[in-house]
């Protein structure tokens, strides 16, 4: 059987006037000349009383209780199996889930690691990228160095959580010590890289400066070009008097270096492509060999136009540090 005509603006206008006085469904219907059931669904669907079925589970919880989860995980950012417990909740936590994903504030990433900042440090950074922010195809002959841990079970642990965007973002504190791991050195620049050098002991002045005579040195000029800078962050065995004086007896200059700035040196972002080479799909080593020759392996196959992309994302790296004002960036 074909459908009626839908009602027009003007009879729905009527039918509004009409139940506005009091008349019945009914009265209006013989009055405009529609059928009553056209009528009754009009007046239902308006005033949502339909009688439609719902369909799913009943709603386990109060909508006092959703505004509570989601205020508790707004002011904590903490996990969801830790809301479940404090407020004594008799649900799972898929449903909890579900109540943080209906807040358009609240999202679930990873919390970055990174070293606190007080205003002296921040004003270290600012200075340093106002410093450079001029520069572009100079990035092409700074050397970047720094040293990597890895352990034979896999990274240290990246903690999560949920994120109210209203709000500062988390930020948990880098770890730095910890057994049953292997460290390496390493180096590169818009031009290639270095070997891998792998740290037997615990790193002073002297070895540093053994690891640098036998790989940076040999390809420094190819590194750096005619005016390379090296950069090194500020740990002891870096600046460290027998350091500098090796440095400098090369002619090699270095680069004032910001502190607590592990997000301004792009060889960071060089551990994290490493990272899921060497650990993906939760991979775990029985041996410190067995690991090294993946960590080795993994060096290797870094492609020159990753080494490029990286070098040259420093001009955006200063800006987006002269936009924080110092503070932490993206990277």
């Amino acid at each position: 059987m074909p459908k009626g005509k839908l009602l027009s603006e003007y009879e729905k206008g009527q039918i509004a006037a009409y139940k506005h006085i009091g008349w019945s469904n009914r009265k209006i219907s013989n009055e405009i000349g529609r059928s009553a059931g056209c009528i009754d669904h009009f007046v239902n669907e308006k005033n949502n009383t339909s009688t439609k079925k719902i369909t799913g589970p009943k709603n386990k919880l109060h909508p006092r209780t959703k505004s509570l989860i989601i205020r508790q995980c707004s002011n904590t950012g903490t996990s969801i199996a830790k809301i479940k417990k404090e407020l004594n909740l008799d649900v799972s936590r898929e449903t909890i889930r579900r109540v943080l994903k209906t807040s358009p504030y609240l999202n679930y990433e990873k919390f970055s690691r990174k070293p606190p900042l007080n205003a002296l440090n921040k004003s270290k950074r600012l200075m340093f990228a106002r410093e450079h922010q001029m520069w572009n195809v100079e990035w092409q002959n700074v050397v970047w160095s720094d040293e990597k841990k890895w352990n034979l079970d896999g990274p240290d642990s990246c903690a999560a959580g949920w994120h109210d965007s209203r709000k500062a973002k988390q930020v948990l504190l880098r770890r730095h010590t910890g057994g049953g791991s292997l460290m390496v050195w390493g180096a590169f620049s818009f031009h290639g890289k270095t070997d891998l050098a792998i740290l037997t002991t615990r790193q002073d002045s002297v070895e540093y400066v053994s690891h640098l005579q036998d790989n940076l040195l040999p390809v420094w000029n190819d590194l750096s070009g005619r005016k390379g800078i090296f950069m090194q962050d500020n740990a002891r065995c870096h600046v460290a008097r027998n350091s500098m004086a090796w440095l400098a007896s090369q002619n090699m200059q270095t680069m004032n270096w910001p502190p607590y700035s592990p997000d301004l040196n792009p060889i960071e972002n060089i551990w994290g492509i490493l990272t899921n080479k060497v650990y993906g799909d939760r991979k775990q080593y029985n041996s410190i060999p067995e690991l090294k020759a993946a960590v080795l392996s993994a060096w290797s196959d870094l492609s020159l136009e990753v080494l490029q992309n990286l070098a040259m994302s420093m001009p955006k790296r200063i800006f987006e540090v002269i936009l924080a004002k110092g503070g932490h960036i993206k990277y």
